[in-house]
């Protein structure tokens, strides 16, 4: 019975809820690159969460990666006018991180 308990709470580590929390402690920590591929595999889970690609093309922009960043918000989002209102706010320091006046 001990070790049924103790394989549940083992598991609970690698759930989304817990994979999410630990993406946003290393955003919050500075672990840019990190964040960025532990936010790739909750997306890759969770592909509909605008909360997840928010901090996704965040964690890639503030790891210096704009071009991830852009390719990134250019895939989820084709349409620009479509954007979530904080992925859009995101995205404009994306296109002034690269200099793109013309979009």
């Amino acid at each position: 019975m001990l070790m049924l308990i103790k394989m549940a709470s083992a598991q609970d580590l690698f759930s989304e809820q817990k994979s999410r929390q630990f993406a946003d402690f290393l955003l919050k920590s500075g672990q840019f690159q990190s964040a960025a591929n532990e936010f790739e595999r909750l997306t890759y889970i969770n592909p509909n969460d605008d909360s997840l690609k928010f901090n996704l093309i965040k964690a890639y922009r503030l790891s210096n990666q704009i071009d991830l960043a852009h390719q990134k918000a250019s895939l989820y989002y084709p349409d620009i006018t479509l954007m979530p209102y904080a992925i859009a706010i995101e995205y404009s320091k994306i296109l002034m991180g690269q200099k793109k006046w013309d979009v």
